[in-house]
């Protein structure tokens, strides 16, 4: 069997993609060793991307293969399809939305900066904002009105939705594993299949901040606690 070939068709900060050879309806996402900083710190907020520790982007995949298989039992539309290897995945392409739809449970990151008076870790009972995917203007926010020349007013409200039952999915995995690990706050792309939203591009420490004891987790701290909650689970099987 001849295997399909890949020709690169887009290279992003911490992501390349690929076209698949007589494939129409797919592309593979492959997950690069690179991560995003903010003057100069590891942050998944800010639009640096760096050359980092190798293993980074097999990391970032293993973390997004975990949480998209609950989104997908739990009846999120996501454009993820399978694990190729450690570094690559294969999903549906999608038309993006040029779109960075944020939720943060607690203040941290540029929602501090914006209101500095608010303290750091202050709960935020699951606010929803939205910034423009533009390097050049650093993604600015949008507000309701400006987001409406981007998506419908009914996509609108089921793009709140998903966002709000991702929000519960992620709570309820951590609480089950021992809540030790929290969900600062997330970021999530949206796209369009044959004129249906669903969720797109990864879900790791690229796009979402993890709390432990007080210190946020990087791609391997929160990989290796996703192996040891996986490795439990087996045993507990058993």
């Amino acid at each position: 069997m001849k295997s399909k070939k890949y020709m690169k068709i887009y290279i992003g900060k911490t992501k390349d993609v690929y076209s698949i050879q007589n494939d129409r309806d797919h592309i593979v996402i492959h997950f690069k060793d690179f991560a995003l900083y903010k003057n100069g710190i590891l942050d998944s907020g800010g639009n640096e991307s760096k050359k980092t520790f190798i293993s980074k982007g097999k990391h970032c995949l293993l973390i997004t293969d975990y949480f998209f298989r609950f989104f997908k039992k739990h009846g999120i539309k996501i454009h993820y399809v399978k694990k190729l290897s450690d570094r690559k995945m294969l999903v549906l392409k999608a038309k993006s939305i040029p779109i960075e739809f944020i939720l943060r449970n607690y203040a941290f990151g540029t929602y501090i900066e914006r209101f500095p008076k608010v303290k750091k870790y202050t709960n935020l009972r699951g606010l929803i904002e939205f910034s423009l995917k533009s390097d050049k203007d650093n993604d600015p926010f949008l507000s309701k009105k400006e987001i409406l020349k981007y998506v419908k007013k009914k996509e609108l409200s089921e793009i709140k939705r998903v966002m709000k039952k991702i929000n519960s999915v992620v709570k309820s995995v951590l609480k089950k594993n021992g809540d030790h690990v929290k969900l600062v706050d997330f970021k999530v792309e949206f796209g369009r299949v044959g004129g249906e939203l669903v969720v797109i591009d990864d879900f790791s420490t690229d796009t979402a901040r993890f709390l432990k004891d007080g210190e946020l987790l990087s791609p391997v701290q929160l990989a290796m606690e996703i192996k040891k909650w996986l490795k439990k689970r087996v045993s507990m099987k058993r």
